[in-house]
């Protein structure tokens, strides 16, 4: 027989690893659970008191009388955001980025619009202030079509950029040049992304400066193909570059650091990202690719499960692991 003191390989039981569960940030473990049934769960459109009384007008005349369950908790969470006017977050902080993970069909083009025109309807002067990308020119088309029903008889403007038209007469639709320089001509952009990007690089005067809010929809497609880097130029466009001061540069916005008094003494127009997506990837490279600012969730989850379970279910069914 083997000696004494010699070791065995193999000679042990076999224990079964542990299940592995996925590691979830917080705002993705607990988001705010909405209701996913669109025919029983509506809330009438005056039960939502944030909305101004023009734009419910202007929704009754569209035949919309109930807000979607999506609809009734984004709208208020976007709007409180923008309470104390849209050029800075309440009481000077810099607002969250929202995240929306709802099935198509659930009105997540509405939850975007009607608090985006409401914001913006405060402006005094036209700058582009809410930009929404997109990943189609249909889908964006859509969209457009939306903001205008909602912008019209107001002083608001929409520009469609998707290359289904000549760049010069895209560009004719965001500037105009003047005397002493270039005159902005859209509230809120509309586009696709490789578009925006031509935009950015070829349309002297369109600045993304006064951006206040950057709308990413159908987001995980967006982030899937992150077309051209289009994320990255497009947040480097909206802070002024170094030496390249704007003369009205009251709110003017700098790069984000790290918070300290000296920091948040001098107020500055946040740029907040409102995330909307039927599926959220839960992949941590593809998260931080967003660069989102202490994020809040909304998800229509899955009934008959804890918002854990949910929000699990919800982020691995695409097969990624947070870990």
């Amino acid at each position: 027989g083997p000696p004494a003191h010699a070791l065995l390989l193999g000679d042990f039981k076999r224990s079964k690893a542990p299940k592995v569960q996925p590691f979830l940030p917080t705002w993705l473990a607990e988001p705010s659970c909405v209701s996913r049934n669109v025919t029983e769960d509506l809330v009438p459109i005056e039960d939502v008191p944030e909305v101004h009384p023009d734009l419910q007008r202007r929704l009754r005349a569209h035949g919309i009388t109930s807000f979607f369950p999506v609809q009734a908790a984004v709208i208020p969470a976007v709007l409180e955001s923008a309470a104390g006017g849209f050029l800075g977050g309440r009481g000077g902080y810099r607002p969250s980025d929202l995240c929306v993970s709802a099935p198509t069909g659930s009105g997540k083009t509405l939850a975007f619009v009607i608090p985006v025109v409401q914001a913006l309807l405060q402006r005094a002067v036209c700058r582009v202030r809410a930009l929404v990308v997109l990943p189609t020119k249909e889908l964006a088309q859509q969209v457009s079509k939306v903001f205008n029903l909602y912008t019209d008889a107001t002083p608001l403007r929409v520009a469609l950029v998707t290359g289904q038209k000549s760049l010069a007469k895209e560009q004719e639709s965001l500037v105009q040049k003047t005397v002493d320089g270039f005159r902005c001509l859209a509230d809120i952009v509309v586009a696709t992304p490789g578009r925006l990007v031509d935009h950015i690089d070829q349309t002297p005067g369109f600045s993304l400066w006064h951006l206040r809010f950057l709308i990413i929809d159908e987001a995980d497609r967006m982030i899937d193909s992150m077309h051209q880097s289009w994320l990255p130029r497009v947040v480097a466009a909206a802070f002024p570059s170094e030496g390249d001061p704007d003369p009205f540069a009251l709110l003017q916005r700098r790069q984000p650091q790290v918070v300290t008094a000296a920091s948040t003494c001098c107020p500055q127009m946040p740029l907040q990202k409102l995330l909307f997506s039927a599926t959220l990837t839960q992949n941590p490279e593809k998260l931080q690719q967003l660069g989102l600012y202490q994020p809040r969730l909304f998800s229509t989850g899955l009934a008959g499960r804890g918002p854990r379970d949910a929000a699990i279910q919800l982020f691995t069914q695409r097969g990624d692991i947070y870990i």
